[in-house]
């Protein structure tokens, strides 16, 4: 009767302790940025060391959104924000979900590290979820901001490149001409392309460390060129891409002064197609491409290129009324060479690129059905034919407007909109601006209103006489702000309250046990697995990490708590911690990620661990004031007290449902003294574990705490049994 209402006040007193020990507190986030837009005006703050912003600038009075993201966390945005002018809109606090975290390592397929190049994260589907970090000098990277619950693949550039794109030109009775132009790009470790690591399984909140990435060896194409003097040409491009455009492989490079190239990136093994982009100056055919087969790891030289001095046509385009014709393409076209450019607000052009010596008909053509007579031309290698006239049927004249936008300040406003019937640009970062109009018809001069407007700003608009072909300078503009409202607030995250006792470690022993050693686990295409750093720096609690969402949860920081504040600030501790870390990561990686991705699974699990945390809780709180005095008694104590109570809500419960049911018999004889037994040697390991204290005995440390856990358990269990027994005996 008296075991049955013990263990009745235990419970209960656990369920009432419960909401008590999941108090939770909202903690500041300093640094978060909080960048608001709108309508009417944008604004932009970042937190302080309490977590508070305010944004005061720029916020006409109008419907926002802000969006809100600190580094660790998860971005969060708010919409439907109404600001009114001269009023404060107040936020209040804005929680902020902790971020899951990938660290890892890139490497050459040689295992060196490498530094100082782009790292993608993408999701399951190859699309980039998040902005690319750069290598540190060891070659590490970590993604720990805007990552959920999921399934990622990382990969390493050793250079940054968007591929190619054929771009086709329409010239007009000519047809069209197709050709490959590479897209930004540049080349950070030559010999090698990309790698990648997927299958990376994380938990919001949670982290998985020694992710290895390893780049792919690329081949090397290189060679030179040169004009037919054997003069080095610079600044030419060479690309190098897969026949007929498909796929992404491929790269280019840039001649040196010595007419040099090496496209060293991107080429795995294949056949590729060499050849010059636009060699300013020279002639040269889209159609005379070298064939090259390229080896993964191995460089093929001498691919290399002779150039001929181009000739030069130059002139202008003019319609009706002698009005010059802005941004049409001129074209040259003989029986071996072709060339084309474009004309300038004046209507001139100058060809001189890929003209070899010989008769050309020129053309001026302005789309659809619009182009003009061809006038024949002669050109010589090396030499211009100048002042060629083409009249086009129909105008389409063009103008330039420049100036600069800035505030009541004087100060320059960046990314302002300026606008006109035929046109529209941007301000750059000093608040300048270019603007191309076209002028309609045939109309050399004309009047237009151009409009700047920036978002928080009133709109300004002034009217300019333009002149076809001609730069009309000065026209300025000063915006004034709306009047505008401030919206603040305060950006937090919620964690556990918990009493954080002042430990004094131990002045001796003054060895430290041995640490568990730890393997950067290899990761593979297939699976890399989290590799939890073991004590004492800050391990994961991946089970729990797994069952409650986040590694910031207050059921997660609480055992962490317990773990890294009281009892590894003891020696027997520590020496404790590295039994168990070696038994717990060995199973537990693979129990996490079974329980995040089943619902049902995570449900039954929590509800099992809600016990273990709220009578670790209770050990905590009848242990703290020793651990001020004596931080080894009350690891010793605390060891014991939990696995008791462990062993009577876990095990017991367990065993007398197998009695019940039949599995077990109903009487066991002898338990009295098995349990006199039990807690006897349970007395020596004690002594043991005194003992390993005094002589600084790590591994004697680590075999008795591990033991004295056990025994412990196993007494409580075979106690309790027997005092069950005993009541039903004497009731009977």
């Amino acid at each position: 009767m008296h075991i049955k209402l013990s263990l009745t006040a235990l419970m209960l007193a656990i369920l009432v302790l419960l909401p008590i020990m999941f108090a939770e507190e909202l903690k500041p986030i300093e640094g978060a940025t909080v960048t608001v837009y709108g309508d009417n005006g944008e604004g932009f703050a970042v937190t302080d060391y309490n977590g508070l912003f305010k944004v005061v600038e720029g916020l006409g009075e109008g419907i926002y959104t802000a969006r809100i993201s600190a580094k660790g966390f998860i971005s969060k945005s708010i919409e439907n924000i109404l600001v009114k002018a001269g009023e404060t809109r107040d936020l209040g606090d804005i929680e902020l979900k902790p971020s899951a975290t990938i660290m890892g390592i890139v490497e050459t397929p040689d295992g060196k590290p490498v530094p100082s190049v782009p790292v993608f994260l993408k999701n399951s589907e190859g699309k980039i979820i998040a902005p690319p970090t750069i290598t540190s000098s060891n070659g590490a990277f970590i993604f720990d901001t805007d990552v959920t619950t999921g399934t990622y693949i990382v990969e390493a550039y050793p250079f940054s490149f968007e591929g190619f794109t054929f771009q086709t030109i329409s010239l007009g009775p000519f047809g069209s001409m197709s050709f490959p132009a590479p897209k930004a790009g540049k080349s950070f470790l030559e010999g090698f392309s990309s790698g990648y690591t997927s299958g990376i399984s994380v938990v919001q909140g949670g982290v998985v460390d020694g992710v290895v990435v390893k780049l792919t060896p690329s081949g090397i194409i290189s060679g030179r060129v040169t004009d037919t003097q054997d003069n080095p040409i610079a600044n030419v491009i060479v690309i190098a891409f897969q026949p007929k455009g498909e796929g992404f492989n491929g790269f280019f490079a840039l001649t040196d002064s010595n007419g040099r190239y090496r496209i060293a990136n991107n080429l795995p093994t294949g056949d590729y197609n060499v050849t010059l982009l636009f060699p300013k100056g020279y002639v040269w055919k889209f159609t005379d491409t070298r064939g090259v087969h390229v080896v993964a790891g191995k460089e093929t030289g001498n691919v290399d290129f002779k150039l001929e001095k181009s000739g030069v046509i130059s002139g202008v385009v003019v319609c009706p009324g002698d009005i010059p014709v802005a941004n049409v393409t001129v074209i040259a076209v003989s029986k071996e060479y072709f060339s084309f450019t474009f004309t300038g607000i004046d209507g001139k052009f100058r060809i001189d690129s890929g003209l070899g010596s010989g008769s050309y008909e020129v053309i001026a053509y302005a789309g659809g059905f619009t182009f003009s007579r061809p006038v024949s031309v002669d050109v010589t290698a090396g030499q211009e034919t100048g002042n060629i006239r083409i009249s086009l049927p129909t105008c389409r004249a063009a103008a330039i407007v420049e100036g600069r936008v800035t505030d009541i300040n004087g100060k320059p406003i960046m990314d302002a909109a300026i606008s006109t019937t035929g046109g529209s640009t941007r301000t750059g970062s000093d608040g300048r601006y270019q603007l191309t109009v076209e002028l309609p018809g045939n109309i050399k001069t004309a009047k237009i209103n151009i409009q700047a407007s920036k978002r928080g700003y009133e709109t300004s608009i002034k009217e300019v006489q333009i002149t076809a072909g001609e730069i009309t300078r000065n026209i300025d503009f000063t915006l004034t702000p709306m009047k505008t409202g401030v919206i603040t607030g305060r950006v937090v995250y919620k964690t556990l309250i918990t009493p954080t006792p002042t430990i004094t470690p131990p002045s001796s022993p003054t060895t430290s046990p041995t640490p568990t050693p730890t393997t950067t686990p290899t990761s593979t295409p297939a699976s890399p697995t989290p590799s939890p750093t073991p004590p004492p720096s800050k391990g994961l609690c991946v089970i729990a990490t797994a069952t409650f969402g986040s590694e910031l949860s207050p059921e997660v920081e609480f055992l962490r708590w317990f773990r890294d504040g009281l009892i590894l600030r003891t020696y027997s501790g520590k020496c404790f911690y590295t039994a168990f870390n070696a038994f717990y990561y060995s199973w537990s990686p693979n129990v996490a990620g079974f329980i995040s991705q089943n619902e049902v699974f995570r449900s039954v699990v929590k509800l099992m661990l809600y016990p273990l945390i709220g009578l670790l809780k209770l050990t905590a709180l009848s242990t703290i004031p020793i651990f001020q005095i004596a931080p080894e008694v009350a690891a010793i104590t605390a060891g014991f007290i939990a696995s008791t109570l462990i062993a009577l809500i876990y095990i017991v419960p367990i065993i007398f449902l197998l009695i019940l049911k039949g599995v077990l018999p109903s009487r066991i004889e002898g338990l009295r003294e098995i349990s006199k037994a039990l807690w006897q040697i349970t007395a020596l390991v004690i002594l043991t574990i005194i003992i390993g204290l005094n002589i600084g005995s790590p591994p004697l440390l680590t075999i008795s705490t591990s033991i004295y856990v056990l025994l412990v358990m196993v007494s409580t269990t075979i106690t309790a049994i027997h005092l069950i027994q005993a009541v039903k005996t004497h009731k009977s």
